[in-house]
């Protein structure tokens, strides 16, 4: 009988180690398991890795150009004496008390790009032009639509022409400084000068124009303003 309970005991103390060895096999099995990962194997906590593969992933690409559908030439941001980032050969210089672009050759170009001005839209300039003109003020589409007005001279008062219309003595041009509007609405390019209706063109109502440009700018000339805007008023 003493051998019998004695072998009891040594079964139950067996059953006891085998019990408590299951419980701290089962609590400890992450890390049993994380000591036969090879080394090049991430844990199971970590994230695996991702790499870059330059021939299927697509590179990063350049933000796209901002195109502005408002545009607006602050030259009081210059001081006179400046050169102006929107052209080449010009120079900021105070005419009339003012603030104002003028040439440091005849040969002055102003040229705005990456504008959106589409549908319905208007641009007015105040500029002074001398005696011997030479200037075309240019709004540039993408493709080779193109809308123009062209100064040229010599002459006392200078000759005007957009599309058609070759002129002057019928416009409110005068001497000195003047305003130049184009208003552009359902096809129709309408040019003004000081507010009085110049002449009319037809353009294709969908085209995108991007680039407005005044060129032939000398010492003698002076642009004071230009603002571009997809809003166009009614005349």
């Amino acid at each position: 009988m003493a051998d019998s309970k004695h072998r009891n005991e040594i079964i139950l103390a067996l059953i006891g180690l085998v019990s408590a060895l299951g419980v701290a096999l089962i609590s400890n099995w992450d890390k049993i398991l994380s000591g036969f990962q090879s080394p090049d194997q991430p844990s199971p906590k970590d994230p695996p890795t991702v790499t870059e593969d330059p021939e299927t992933d697509p590179p990063e690409t350049d933000p796209p150009i901002n195109e502005n559908e408002n545009f607006s030439l602050d030259i009081d941001t210059y001081e006179i004496g400046d050169l102006p980032d929107e052209g080449t050969n010009l120079l900021v210089k105070e005419r009339d008390g003012r603030k104002a672009i003028i040439g440091l050759t005849d040969g002055g170009k102003l040229e705005i790009t990456n504008l959106k001005l589409t549908g319905n839209f208007s641009i007015v300039f105040e500029v002074t032009l001398n005696n011997i003109y030479n200037s075309i003020f240019s709004v540039e589409s993408t493709t080779s639509e193109k809308v123009s007005i062209i100064f040229d001279g010599p002459h006392a008062t200078p000759y005007i022409t957009f599309g058609t219309m070759r002129g002057y003595d019928n416009t409110g041009w005068k001497s000195g400084k003047n305003k130049y509007e184009i208003i552009v609405r359902k096809g129709l390019a309408k040019f003004y000068i000081n507010d009085q209706f110049f002449n009319t063109i037809e353009i294709e109502p969908t085209t995108v124009f991007t680039t407005v440009s005044l060129t032939g700018i000398g010492q003698d000339e002076a642009l004071f303003t230009l603002n571009a805007t997809n809003k166009a008023t009614n005349k």
